[in-house]
């Protein structure tokens, strides 16, 4: 369950878990509300108190995750199951049990060419449906994504997914950029543009990050990063993997948008040409 704001509790008074936290919300589980989304029962929503969150973009921000992720019918993305405006803000989201990526990518380094192609094909099955749905700019990275034991990479936070017909109307204010630097493809750093081949750039860093154990552009700074990333090119000749794999991974981490895959069908299509898309993959960490 996600509230924009501290505090809360299930219908039976009792303070659940908290999971973690966002810039515009926090996470809480409780028993009362997991469910296997494709069941299609809705729970019943819970109270939450003490709401300290009036400031109107965040609302703003918070009600068009709501309405994203109700939409959302594809395994390797959460579904939102239902949003609640009283007495507090709240959205109510399925749980998804396993580790998140980065804590994983922490514990062990890196990961294998086939483990890091498994997770490409999830997310780029993931990227291909909110394409056919006319979504992108989802803020893809290791903390965002979870490593589900049947569903495997599952993105857990759209809370900068936007439609189409959205573009050019940013949630937010002037001169902050919206998403993390670490994974922002540089059309987004420059001018706050962006495309579903925006999301392709930060998928590129994941795995990148997924066979290095390092963004490819550590810098002693934020701003150092950011002009790193603006001006220099990613070379790919380090990374482990086939040749036709970090073929892959140059095409997503290409600076120019027009020379990146231009949908991620086109990405799925060449990744699927990998050896390592065949390849069994070690078993990803269990649940918790």
């Amino acid at each position: 369950m996600r509230w924009p704001a501290r505090g809360c509790r299930d219908p039976a008074g009792t303070p659940p878990e908290k999971l973690g936290a966002s810039v515009i919300s926090v996470f809480y589980a409780s028993g009362r509300w997991q469910q296997d989304v494709f069941s299609g029962t809705p729970p019943e929503p819970g109270d939450a108190h003490d709401n300290t969150t009036t400031d109107e973009t965040m609302l703003a921000r918070f009600h068009r995750e709501a309405r994203i992720g109700m939409q959302m019918r594809h395994p390797n993305i959460t579904h939102t199951i239902q949003f609640v405006e009283s007495p507090e803000h709240a959205l109510i989201m399925e749980l998804i049990e396993g580790r998140q990526l980065a804590d994983y990518l922490n514990e062990v380094g890196v990961l294998s060419p086939a483990e890091t192609a498994h997770i490409g094909k999830d997310l780029g099955e993931a990227l291909r449906y909110m394409d056919s749905v006319g979504l992108y700019r989802i803020d893809i990275k290791p903390s965002n994504v979870v490593l589900h034991p049947t569903r495997g990479a599952v993105i857990v936070d759209l809370g900068l997914a936007r439609a189409l017909e959205e573009s050019g109307r940013e949630l937010t204010q002037i001169g902050v950029l919206i998403g993390t630097p670490s994974y922002m493809a540089p059309e987004q750093v420059i001018d706050g543009g962006g495309d579903i081949r925006a999301d392709l750039f930060a998928l590129g860093m994941v795995l990148y990050r997924c066979l290095v154990g390092r963004s490819p552009y550590e810098s002693s700074s934020a701003v150092a990063s950011l002009h790193r990333l603006i001006t220099e090119d990613i070379s790919v000749d380090g990374p482990a993997g086939s040749p036709a794999l970090r073929n892959v991974l140059s095409r997503c981490l290409t600076r120019d948008p027009e020379l990146r895959y231009q949908k991620p069908q086109d990405f799925l299509v060449e990744l699927e040409a990998t050896p390592e898309f065949w390849e069994e993959p070690r078993l990803m960490p269990d649940a918790g």
